[in-house]
C-alpha cells in the first residue's frame, strides 16, 4: 500500500467518525433544546434542530474542539413560531438562547389547548 492510499483510507475513516459524532451531538442538542423550552414553559417545535455552523475553537484548556451552532423553533402560544439558538463545544452545550417571545400566564394556559 502506498502512502497516498493510506492517507485516503485515514481521511475516509475520519469522515465516518465525524459523521457519527455529528449525529450524536445533534441528539444532544435536541435534548438540550427540549429541556430549555420546558424550563421556560414553551413548546419545542418539530422535534429537531438545524445546524448553522461548524468550526474549530479552543476550549478553556487550550484544546481544539468542534464548535457547532444550531437553531430551532419554539412557540409560547401554539400559533406563532420563535427561534432559538445554541452553541455546543465538543460534547458540552455552552448556551441555549431563546429569542424574546410572548409569555402566557399560567392561569390562561389552563383554558387553552396546546
Amino acid at each position: 500500500m502506498t502512502l497516498w492510499e493510506i492517507m485516503i483510507i485515514l481521511a475516509f475513516i475520519g469522515g465516518i467518525w465525524f459523521w457519527f459524532d455529528t449525529i450524536h451531538i445533534k441528539d444532544l442538542a435536541v435534548r438540550a433544546g427540549k429541556q430549555r423550552c420546558t424550563e421556560e414553559g414553551v413548546i419545542f417545535l418539530d422535534d429537531t434542530v438545524e445546524i448553522t455552523g461548524v468550526s474549530l475553537r479552543r476550549d478553556t484548556r487550550g484544546r481544539l474542539r468542534f464548535c457547532r451552532k444550531y437553531r430551532f423553533e419554539f412557540s409560547s402560544d401554539g400559533s406563532q413560531r420563535y427561534r432559538g439558538r445554541m452553541t455546543v463545544y465538543g460534547k458540552w452545550v455552552e448556551q441555549v438562547v431563546l429569542e424574546p417571545h410572548r409569555v402566557i400566564p399560567d392561569d390562561v394556559k389552563k383554558f387553552k389547548i396546546f
